[in-house]
Order: structure tokens, then sequence, then C-alpha cells
């Protein structure tokens, strides 16, 4: 079966109508030199006033599904919590990301996941709670909690670290075939809520050895996400797929 066909099948498989409730965004600056090495080979990296970024993301999910079984009472069975670590990239398709490492606390998810090339993993320990005020984030040798802002969530600023890592569309993996696979979501802009750390995380325990403090958390309101299209760049082999 052509590569093109194997990547459509699985997308229809794995991907469709997402819901990310209470996403949770944690960034550092840190040497360009750590992710060099763990971006996918079409892409290079995308920095932020000429630093290297990485973000912890978490997120209570539903889906991917069909967007109206999502609508049903069923859609219960489609939630899991995910905790991510990425990085940012420029692809052949235009700026994105790349996740160096993910979590969730799923073993389905885990697995349909990794058959599209993305390094998940199941997390039997990860929990994510948020509150009016405050959330608490506990994984395999992570704990993070914070004090959400009780200001309005608002749109992020345009040319701030925040708005270079929060708002990409396009994510970039290295396919176990050696091609890159690139995935173009679709959602409203985000909205936020800045959080105010209440002790020093690093990305360590998601596999990047660097001593380095936040420079910025936030909390956005939930959205809708679509994948509005799946290609191979480089190539003729591309499959376009907007979920029913």
């Amino acid at each position: 079966m052509a590569l093109a066909r194997v990547v459509k099948l699985v997308t229809r498989m794995t991907y469709g109508s997402m819901r990310w409730r209470q996403t949770f965004y944690v960034h550092w600056i840190v040497p360009a030199d750590t992710l060099v090495n763990r971006i996918p080979k079409s892409t290079t990296l995308d920095r932020w006033r000429g630093h290297a970024v990485v973000s912890l993301v978490a997120i209570d999910v539903e889906g991917p599904a069909p967007r109206k079984l999502l609508q049903t009472p069923v859609a219960h069975l489609f939630r899991y919590r995910q905790l991510n670590l990425r990085t940012y990239v420029e692809g052949p398709d235009g700026p994105g990301m790349t996740l160096l490492e993910t979590r969730v606390d799923r073993l389905t998810w885990a697995l349909g996941a990794r058959l599209a090339g993305m390094p998940y993993h199941l997390d039997r320990e990860l929990v994510y709670d948020v509150r009016a005020a405050s959330l608490e984030l506990r994984a395999r040798g992570l704990h993070a909690t914070g004090l959400v802002s009780d200001a309005g969530a608002g749109p992020l600023t345009v040319g701030t670290l925040e708005y270079f890592a929060c708002e990409r569309y396009r994510a970039y993996a290295q396919l176990p075939v050696g091609r890159t696979l690139c995935v173009q979501i679709a959602h409203p802009p985000w909205r936020a809520r800045p959080v105010a750390l209440q002790e020093t995380i690093t990305p360590a325990p998601l596999g990047l050895a660097v001593d380095a403090a936040p420079a910025s958390a936030q909390l956005c309101e939930d959205v809708e996400a679509v994948v509005e299209h799946v290609a191979l760049p480089g190539g003729e082999e591309e499959a376009a797929f907007v979920p029913a």
C-alpha cells in the first residue's frame, strides 16, 4: 500500500473533531543545542527573539472523533488527559510545532497516536485538576500547582512569547519510515489568563535535561479543534481530511 494511503487511513482512524478543555501552558527559554537533534529532519528551529522555546501543555481532551459523536452521551468514552512537551519549528508547510514527549492517561490514545508517528506514552499517574482560582498537575516525576488570575481571559498579544508559542496550527512529526508528517489544525484564537506557579518546575521530567526557570504560564479557555489537512511535505503524496 502506498505511504499516502497508509497515512490517510491512520488519520481517518485517529483524528477528527476535538474539544480541548482547560489548556495549561508553561514556557521555558532553553539552549538551542538541546533541541536541534530532536526535531524532524525537514524542519528547523523557530525562535522567539533569537531564543529556542519549549512548552509544557496539559489538556483535558475529548476526541478525536466525528463531531456528531462528541455530541452524544457516549462522548465521555473519548475523554482523556494529555500532557506534552513541545518545541517550535519552521517546516515545509510553514511555522508549527513538534512534540518531544507526550503522555496520556488512557492506553487507547497512546497506541493510536503512535501509529501516526507521535511520541505518545501511557502515564497512569497523570492527574490534571482545574478549579476556579487554582490548578494542580501531577504526572510521573512532575508536580505543579498554580494560582489562576481572577481577571477575565483575553486574547494573546502578537509578538509576545505567549503568542509565539500558543498560536500554532501545524504539528510536524517524523514517521517511522523517515518521512515528515504535517497535520494542520484549526480552532479559534486562544483566550487566556495568567497563572502564577507555586513552585519552580523544569522540563526535565519530560525528557529535556535543562535547568531553566519558567518564563510564563497561562490557562486557556476551551476550544473545539478540527484537523483540516494531513500532508507529507516535499512530495506528491498527501491526504486532505475534513471530519464530518
